[in-house]
């Protein structure tokens, strides 16, 4: 559709050859792509690969005919461009390590020394004096 007039541009080669449908096509795609590249199911790399280079290369093709009426325009084409190139980026960087929840119950500070609470000694199977037995855990708890 002209947007001065609102009729149908039937001269325009672009409407008679589809292109616009195309092009929305294309921009439903590079979505659709990306999203099942997030859920990295078996091969997502591909499709994390096509969902940054599908941007990438419209905007390359922008910039080279920037006559065309569908071109983007300098400023966009170059979005479009660091956007596919950024997409394929944090998809091939490493993932975060994963948390488990055992590491997750654990306290994140070292655990104090167990204090013993009924050793045996010397004494033939007597408790050793109080005052004995926490002088040994002092000296185990410094070495």
């Amino acid at each position: 559709m002209s947007a001065a007039s609102g009729k149908l541009a039937s001269g325009d080669v672009h409407w008679q050859l589809g292109h616009y449908g195309f092009m929305a096509a294309l921009g439903l795609t590079i979505l659709a792509v990306g999203v099942v590249a997030s859920l990295r199911p078996a091969g997502w790399r591909i499709s994390a690969w096509v969902a940054g280079l599908l941007p990438a290369g419209l905007g390359f093709l922008s910039l080279a005919y920037r006559d065309q009426e569908s071109s983007l325009g300098v400023g966009w084409a170059l979005l479009s461009i660091i956007w596919g190139m950024a997409f394929i980026a944090v998809a091939e960087s490493p993932p975060p390590a994963r948390t488990t929840l055992a590491a997750l119950s654990r306290p994140p500070w070292p655990q104090a020394p167990e204090w013993p609470t009924d050793p045996v000694s010397e004494y033939g199977g007597k408790r050793e004096p109080r005052h004995e037995r926490m002088a040994k855990a002092s000296r185990r708890a410094r070495y």
